[in-house]
């Protein structure tokens, strides 16, 4: 799971980070996922909801919002900068207590599976695998950043992350890398898409 040291470190820095988030909208930043989207109404699992932008983006759509993040920091700059019907959660994975019980159409995982090592985005996507609905759907973005050494960020196997999902009977329908909307010339984004 996220360790402490890393929700110390979105909890620190909450406002710039929040505020960093908010310069682009959610279309910019998922465009090429977004005719999977379905129209409204469903249930929606936003893990690792940041500010708040793309819980919201969601809520506005139509959906039934569900955001979870393990900084409590973050969900009160969240809450405050926005104000659409939105259940919010402190919890992280792979642990997800506060959901365990329910089901979504959709579980949105943007910037989060780099927090995780091997074993914990395994134990991750069968939790998430079990809370969706049938023919329900994982959208993933995953941040590969090269960096010497960081204690925020794993380096995320996507071979290895997509046979996860393949073992689990998940049905992969996209897959695409992507250079950074902030033009940070070491990072990509992996976007996948997955129904049960």
């Amino acid at each position: 799971m996220a360790s402490q040291k890393i929700i110390d470190y979105y909890d620190q820095n909450s406002e710039s980070l929040g505020q960093r988030y908010e310069l682009s909208s959610f279309e910019e930043i998922h465009k090429s996922i977004l005719h999977f989207l379905s129209p409204p109404p469903k249930r929606i699992l936003d893990i690792g909801a940041g500010s708040g932008r793309d819980a919201a983006w969601f809520s506005n759509y139509g959906y039934q919002v569900t955001a979870i993040d393990p900084s409590i920091k973050l969900i009160e700059f969240a809450k405050h900068a926005h104000r659409e019907k939105i259940d919010w959660k402190i919890d992280r994975l792979p642990k997800l207590h506060t959901v365990r019980k329910n089901i979504f159409d959709i579980v949105f995982v943007s910037a989060v599976f780099m927090h995780l090592n091997k074993k914990e985005i395994e134990q991750s996507l069968q939790i998430i695998h079990n809370l969706l609905s049938n023919e329900g759907l994982l959208i993933v973005s995953i941040k590969s950043e090269k960096l010497k050494d960081t204690f925020l960020f794993f380096d995320v196997d996507i071979t290895h992350f997509t046979n996860c999902c393949l073992s689990l009977g998940l049905k992969i329908l996209f897959q695409t890398s992507e250079s950074d909307v902030y033009g940070r010339q070491n990072v990509t984004w992996h976007r996948l898409v997955f129904q049960k």
